[in-house]
């Protein structure tokens, strides 16, 4: 069992916006505001367009000095430390520098700088004056983040696909637990890339609809960009990072092991961690990527470790798919659901499925439904998030309060 972390702050940018209320109200309805959401179109070289998440708030400019790390992933990174300003200049001040760590879950970066780049050299034979190969470099979100709050402690960049975030998460709660950092500014930030969006289209992963988790009309993901943030430390606050379970199955590069035995055991390392029985689990917020292949093995997984009795659903359906950020931005999802009254709180809807629409193939699952009521009056009160990345790379994180 490893000592909790706890939440000193938070903050994200999403496909649904970052004010923490009007990303709840989008979560409790199920759909996205008009705008939001999976609302735009990526188009590709080969004339295709393919709907996605994108965050269409400005993002704020680097200063010339920093031009080595001027991509979009780091001033997007940027925009969302500027949320945990008072929080951030206050543990600053309370923590060495050297007792001060960052740890990122990225899976590409400032890669579509990079794509960017490589085209204009292809058409003026020289790139453009301001690129420079640091800003696609996979470890520059925590190198620009150490940089530009000048800490000193580890830091660490994850990229483990779509379970970077949720391994960076875990990573912080060890930092923490074995007294290697006081403090750990952790997350996980992707922005919308050709590259990965033609990757899930050729390999047939891409929805070319808003994506319908659970559905039994399901094609494929939506791919979508976000950064979410943590400031985690070692004092009791109100809300704790309890743990985060990992496991690699290695069945195939890019397909789930089909009975979820790797993700089941994700979720089983998770509870060990945190002491906590699933039945003290009050909702499970689901990788559920709308991919045939991984919603079928996810419900496997999940009724052998809860029997149906742990409300669940799927985010993806609003925010898009979000890769190496997927696994913060839906932790994030979880700390703003454990700020509500234990006694009476509310759980996101699978908001995409209408009565016909669920799969019955599907092992079956406890869907919250819209305005229904939870309670949680006494003992824990915790909620998990499973991420599921290509390589059979599984990590399931749980928050509390």
């Amino acid at each position: 069992m490893t000592s909790p972390a706890y939440i000193r702050a938070a903050a994200a940018i999403s496909p649904l916006g970052s004010n923490p209320w009007e990303v709840l109200e989008q979560l409790f309805a199920g759909t996205a505001m008009p705008g939001r959401g999976i609302a735009q179109s990526f188009s590709l070289p080969d004339g295709k367009s393919w709907p996605v998440g994108r965050i269409e708030q400005e993002l704020p400019a680097l200063p010339p000095a920093w031009e080595g790390y001027n991509s979009r992933n780091n001033r997007l990174l940027l925009a969302t430390l500027k949320r945990l300003e008072r929080p951030l200049r206050e543990e600053l001040k309370r923590c060495r520098p050297e007792r001060f760590a960052c740890v990122i879950g990225t899976s590409t970066s400032g890669i579509e700088d990079a794509a960017l780049a490589w085209s204009e050299r292809d058409k003026s034979g020289s790139f453009p004056p301001d690129f420079d190969y640091r800003q696609h470099e996979m470890g520059s979100p925590s190198e620009f983040l150490r940089a530009w709050l000048g800490i000193k402690g580890h830091c660490l960049t994850v990229s483990t696909a779509c379970s970077s975030a949720a391994k960076a998460l875990g990573s912080a709660l060890l930092l923490l637990d074995s007294g290697e950092a006081d403090c750990v500014l952790v997350g996980g930030c992707d922005s919308l890339s050709s590259l990965t969006v033609a990757g899930f289209a050729a390999l047939e992963a891409a929805s070319p609809e808003p994506c319908s988790p659970l559905s039994i009309r399901r094609r494929g993901i939506n791919i979508g960009e976000a950064c979410a943030l943590f400031l985690v430390v070692r004092r009791p606050q109100g809300i704790s990072l309890l743990a985060c379970g990992e496991s690699s199955d290695a069945h195939h590069l890019s397909a789930p092991e089909p009975e979820g035995r790797g993700a089941e055991a994700a979720i089983r390392a998770a509870l060990l961690q945190s002491g906590l029985s699933p039945e003290q689990i009050s909702y499970v917020n689901l990788h559920g990527t709308a991919t045939p292949l991984n919603d079928a093995m996810e419900s496997k997984a999940m009724s052998r470790v809860f029997d149906g009795r742990a409300p669940a659903s799927s985010s993806k359906n609003l925010s898009g798919h979000c890769l190496g950020a997927a696994g913060a931005l839906e932790a994030w999802f979880l700390y703003l659901l454990l700020h509500q009254d234990r006694r009476r709180f509310r759980l996101p809807p699978q908001g995409n499925l209408g009565p016909e629409d669920l799969d019955p193939a599907l092992a079956p699952l406890r869907l919250p439904q819209r305005n229904e009521f939870f309670s949680c009056p006494e003992g824990p009160w915790a909620m998990a998030s499973s991420s599921f990345a290509f390589g059979g790379s599984n990590a399931c994180v749980i928050l509390g309060r």
